[in-house]
């Protein structure tokens, strides 16, 4: 129906203008012969009518495959209006999230950052303990050595004194006697304590 309404639309102006010039034979004719215009319209309508049945499928199959495309694009361009709207309302949700999410994060770091130093100060501590009673053992041990040697000491020069005394105020044989007595005293006892 469109094309038969394109088709007069061109070719009746052209008609009126043949007609006016009398059918281009060179007469001044003014008159409009009905008969040969009604063949014409005829003749056009039968052309339009074949070339509609001709036509009419692959116009059919383009405006259909036109309409389909068309119809595909709407629908797809409502699915990505629709997915971005969904992943817009998602950002603006992870971005009021986000001072909580901060929040969380300073108050799970802070919990860490304590228990660390919970830890650490732990560990400083039974370090610290460690080292005052290995120092203790140290000390103890060092305060028996010196006094072992202290004692070694002190006897020796009490054996030393004594031998000078007894050499100065005993004499001859008695010297010799008590001196190998009390060295052997003396001796006898230190061999004891070391070992």
């Amino acid at each position: 129906m469109r094309i038969t309404a394109a088709a007069l639309t061109f070719l009746l102006p052209a008609l009126a203008f043949a007609a006016e010039h009398g059918g281009g034979h060179g007469e001044a004719h003014h008159e409009i012969s009905w008969y040969h215009l009604g063949g014409q319209f005829f003749t056009f309508f039968v052309f339009v009518i074949g070339l509609v049945a001709v036509a009419k499928k692959p116009i059919q199959k383009f405006f259909v495959s036109r309409h389909e495309a068309v119809k595909i694009a709407v629908e797809e361009a409502q699915r990505a209006k629709l997915d971005a709207e969904a992943k817009a309302r998602h950002y603006e949700e992870k971005i009021k999230d986000i001072d909580a999410e901060m929040k969380k994060l300073a108050a799970s770091m802070q919990t860490s950052a304590a228990a660390e130093k919970q830890r650490l100060l732990q560990d400083a501590e039974e370090t610290a303990r460690r080292i005052a009673k290995d120092a203790e053992s140290i000390i103890a041990t060092e305060l028996e050595k010196a006094q072992n040697e202290l004692k070694k000491e002190t006897v020796e020069m009490a054996l030393k004194l004594a031998e000078e005394i007894l050499r100065r105020e005993i004499k001859g044989d008695d010297q010799k006697r008590l001196v190998a007595e009390f060295t052997e005293i003396l001796s006898g006892t230190l061999k004891q304590k070391a070992a």
